[in-house]
């Protein structure tokens, strides 16, 4: 069985967040904590996605608020920056005054397409214990001892790969204390990728105390 993949590299950064049904089983890889974060685990968070599609943005920070676990209280970053903020202290002051614990962000990565050759496979068809009466006789069952073989073509099987990354940063000083990758084989479509990172990685977050356990 033999194995090509194929690259590619979005050029846009798309912050993702949460859980949707019927998108691909996801895969937390490499995760990383900052070990001398003691602060959690984390109450009130904003959920944020950073993308150029607005409808977009909404459906994944809204799924994302609703894919934290139960004792966080999460607000979707739209409802406090209805357009794309640029003015970095305006965002600073916002999120002060407010009083959030952190931010919790998600960027999709790069998406491989992997090719698996399948060599082709000889099958043979049991037959019943002693078979037929020519079973008995190697000369009489010569003829027939490939009859029930045969032999399925090969073929290529293609599964695209996307992986994407979950940042959280602790506020009020904004530093990154936790970040982890998801893979996803052959999902919906991006935007149900997208909407899935927080269910992927909340078991991952409440053994790190970086959000509360539960569901």
């Amino acid at each position: 069985m033999s194995h090509e993949r194929v690259v590619l590299r979005g050029a846009c950064a798309v912050v993702v967040v949460a859980l949707l049904a019927g998108c691909a089983q996801m895969r937390v890889g490499s995760v990383w904590k900052d070990a001398e974060y003691r602060d959690g685990p984390m109450r009130r968070v904003v959920v944020m996605m950073a993308g150029q599609d607005e409808a977009v943005r909404r459906y994944a920070e809204d799924a994302g608020v609703r894919g934290l676990p139960a004792g966080v209280e999460g607000v979707p970053s739209y409802r406090l920056f209805e357009r794309q903020e640029r003015d970095l202290d305006r965002v600073k002051a916002r999120l002060a005054r407010e009083g959030f614990d952190g931010v919790l962000v998600g960027r999709l990565g790069a998406t491989e397409r992997i090719r698996t050759r399948v060599p082709p496979q000889v099958h043979v068809v049991p037959e019943p214990f002693l078979g037929p009466p020519w079973y008995r006789s190697f000369y009489r069952f010569y003829p027939y001892a490939w009859s029930s073989v045969y032999t399925s073509p090969g073929y290529t099987v293609e599964t695209t790969r996307v992986s994407a990354e979950v940042l959280v940063y602790a506020l009020p000083d904004g530093r990154l204390v936790w970040s982890g990758i998801v893979e996803a084989d052959n999902p919906e479509s991006k935007a149900a990728l997208l909407a899935g990172l927080v269910g992927a990685t909340r078991e991952a977050l409440a053994r790190d105390a970086v959000l509360p356990g539960g569901k």
